[in-house]
């Protein structure tokens, strides 16, 4: 291991030496590049990222991020993660049951249903709570987006083993002005966006108001119910105050509330199992009248989707010197989730059908769609012997726990239901990290640093689960009794430490090149699905899992004449250990049943490449990124001793590639004109661990174009135009293959194409 990431970084060093050796000229100002997948024509040095909890250059950030800002989301118009996806290397997202599912999957970790979350979502530096994480109504009026790949075990807030998603809203400035912006489209597209900055008190007291609110009719037909399915419905608001009274207080506040609530993603069924001993005649009537329909037409139950999350953010920063800072970062939120599905598409009530309970949240993550969460973190931060020694040390806690009921009214093979479910918990840790700039110590390790971080968790989780039947309150789980005895309790602790230890090395103030290792923790928890005392009764606990990484980097801005380049490579390897698996699996009776299972069933080898680039020459810009992920079980044994080593981890395509070519001219009075084109392809993955029809998802690609006409006939009026999915291609978005549970394979469609036109007025 450790030879080949020598050997590795040897490469990586090699290369960024050739990258340098043009005349040293050149040296005495970076040349313009941008950052991976930029789309716009920005300057390396000009893009600030937080990935180190303090603001810094890309460049200078020996982590593997790609961060855009909010002009490149709206030319790739992203509304929810999965548009996220198609533009950043390693990153896929389940959207399981839900259009607007936000399950997302960086270098083959991703969330597991009923466990803890591999990638954390970030609202100004703050935690959202997991079923709002990245939900339509966030993805406005920011500064930037930045995704970091790899364990963030040591900085941040939550423990993670996959990544972190940074939403990083804009602040309030000391300046007057503002826009707003409309647009329509096809499907009866309506949307409205805006913000208003307002210096109160110059320099003291600044305000920021800013929101978004769109509506679009669904394009898929519902013939049972006459529903438009696959619709948009959502808004989000965000108020912000920046107090700075003098120059060692600051304060910043935020408060944002982004809804989503829409008529629910529409199910096709596309297979049966023949042999399956249940409702097959049912299945196959379902299956003979979906081929009769069109693409866009399903018989399906009704259906329904509700995402909603409301937070407050306040940060306080003391500056007791130029060296020495205090910060910390209070957050409280809410997130309450319903969603209904008919999974089986075929209007077929007896199966799995899901009923909206009035007055209860309702989600397929029963114990956390209805809950509050509050963190805290304090940082303390300074430089240290001349700016030797960068460091951090701080503390951050977590408390969660149920806000309302939660509880899912749903028939599963004939039988209606009751499933009530909560869950809370805290997580308190401790940290530090500190980075030592070794080039003053002596002029020969000029340029070479070191950093080493250390955090230590602490997580305790409760639960509750009460099943039983609406229609003869006896309890599912609990033989001879009736509701309301039918609760379980459960209730665990789980603790590890975590670490960074990198060597970082600046080449050229343009070259950066870096190795650094990392181990992630995600905590475990419960299977309150299951039977306490029935044949699952050693798998109601499972435990926590880990990962060490090892990285190797480059980050360089060259050029050749007046073509600038901009170069970003990552190589990494992992070992994946304790992996927590959902599987979902028969529960023998009569009707018979199935439940979603947790399992510590798995040791995993990660390794793969990400490399991003960037060209410009006058107008023309050239933006691509390609990755490669070799995501597979080592070693992985299912319940009833299948064994599935060697097989590839879910969401884990082998083969990411985007690429976009634009150009911009300056029409003179008429005003800036840019127009690009873009295309993003994802090689084929596997949805679930075990082999069965449905189960292979096969790679596609989509097309997209935008245009836009800045400051029209030099006014403050800016005009863009988008067309997604540009080929109006059809392809399966997601697709959840039960052919052996409920004996059927189904799936829902992408998008298709859409097309439509924004106007912006700044003032």
């Amino acid at each position: 291991m450790r030879k080949g990431l020598i050997i590795g970084a040897g490469s990586m060093m090699a290369l960024a030496t050739a990258m340098a050796s043009p005349a040293r000229a050149e040296d005495t100002a970076a040349p313009p590049a941008s950052s991976g997948n930029d789309v716009a024509s920005e300057n390396i040095g000009d893009i600030i990222v937080t990935a180190r909890r303090r603001e810094e250059k890309l460049a200078d950030v020996p982590v593997s991020i790609t961060a855009l800002d909010e002009d490149q989301l709206k030319s790739a118009q992203v509304i929810t993660p999965k548009e996220l996806s198609n533009f950043i290397p390693s990153l896929n997202v389940n959207t399981g049951n839900s259009r607007e599912g936000n399950r997302f999957t960086l270098r083959g970790q991703g969330a597991t249903l009923a466990a803890g979350e591999s990638v954390v979502t970030y609202l100004a530096e703050a935690p959202v709570p997991y079923l709002g994480a990245g939900a339509a109504g966030m993805y406005f009026d920011l500064a930037s987006v930045q995704v970091l790949n790899g364990p963030q075990g040591t900085l941040f807030g939550r423990n993670t083993t996959g990544g972190a998603v940074l939403f990083t809203p804009r602040k309030p400035t000391n300046e007057i002005g503002g826009y707003i912006e409309a647009g329509y489209g096809n499907y009866n597209n309506r949307e409205i966006s805006g913000a208003l900055n307002l210096a109160l008190v110059p320099d003291q007291l600044m305000l920021r108001v800013a929101g978004t609110w769109r509506e679009r009719d669904g394009y898929t037909t519902n013939i049972r119910t006459g529903q438009k399915l696959d619709d948009l419905n959502y808004y989000g608001i965000r108020v912000s105050l920046m107090m700075k009274p003098n120059d060692w207080l600051e304060n910043y506040l935020m408060v944002q509330d982004s809804k989503s609530h829409n008529n629910g993603t529409g199910f096709f069924i596309e297979q049966v199992n023949p042999d399956f001993p249940y409702f097959q005649q049912q299945l196959q009537d379902g299956l003979a009248l979906q081929k009769t329909l069109g693409k866009r037409e399903v018989d399906n139950n009704s259906t329904f989707f509700l995402a909603r999350t409301t937070g407050v953010v306040n940060t306080t920063t003391l500056s007791f010197s130029d060296h020495l800072r205090l910060k910390n970062v209070f957050s409280y939120f809410t997130s309450r989730s319903k969603n209904g599905f008919d999974l089986d598409g075929t209007g077929l009530e007896t199966l799995l059908t899901y009923y909206d309970f009035k007055g209860a949240a309702n989600t397929s993550a029963n114990g956390l769609s209805n809950e509050k969460y509050l963190t805290d973190e304090l940082q303390l931060s300074g430089e240290s012997f001349g700016g030797l020694l960068n460091w951090v040390v701080g503390a951050f806690y977590l408390d969660y726990k149920p806000k309302g009921y939660s509880a899912q009214d749903y028939v599963l093979f004939g039988v209606r239901r009751i499933q009530e479910g909560t869950e809370s918990g805290t997580s308190k840790a401790l940290y530090g990290q500190f980075t030592a700039d070794l080039g003053l110590l002596t002029s020969a390790l000029d340029g070479l640093k070191f950093t080493a971080g250390y955090r230590y968790t602490w997580d305790k989780k409760e639960a509750s689960s009460n099943i039983y039947s609406t229609t003869s309150d006896t309890c599912l789980y609990k033989a001879g009794a009736v509701y309301p005895d039918c609760g379980y309790d459960f209730a665990g602790k789980f603790s590890k430490g975590t670490y960074t230890l990198g060597l970082d090395y600046k080449i050229r103030p343009d070259v950066l090149v870096y190795v650094t290792t990392r181990r992630g923790y995600k905590s475990g928890g419960f299977n309150t699905n299951s039977d306490p005392s029935g044949i699952f009764a050693d798998y109601i606990t499972f435990g926590p899992e880990q990962i060490t990484d090892y990285e190797a980097g480059l980050k360089a801005s060259w050029r050749i004449s007046d073509i600038s380049f901009n170069t970003t490579l990552a190589a990494f390897t992992s070992n994946y250990d304790d992996i927590q698996r959902t599987q979902t699996v028969s529960v023998p009776g009569t009707p018979p049943s199935v439940t979603n299972l947790v399992v510590n069933a798995a040791t995993a080898k990660i390794s793969g490449i990400e490399w991003q680039q960037a060209v410009r020459a006058g107008g023309l810009m050239l933006d691509g990124s390609f990755s490669y992920l070799d995501a597979h079980y080592k070693k992985f044994e299912l319940p009833g001793g299948i064994d599935r080593s060697g097989i590839t981890l879910p969401y884990s395509p082998k083969y990411k590639v985007y690429g976009s070519v634009g150009y911009t001219h300056d029409f003179g009075t008429a005003g800036e004109g840019t127009a690009r084109i873009s295309y993003s392809y994802s090689s084929h993955f596997r949805f679930n661990d075990p082999d069965q029809p449905g189960n292979i998802m096969g790679g596609y690609g989509l097309w997209n174009f935008d245009a836009s006409l800045k400051q029209i006939g030099g006014t403050a009026l800016d005009l863009d135009v988008y067309v997604t999915n540009l080929t109006n291609k059809l392809v399966v978005q997601q697709r959840t293959p039960y052919y052996y549970s409920l004996g059927l394979v189904s799936a829902f469609y992408n998008e298709p194409r859409t097309y439509g036109f924004r106007l912006r007025y700044s003032f």
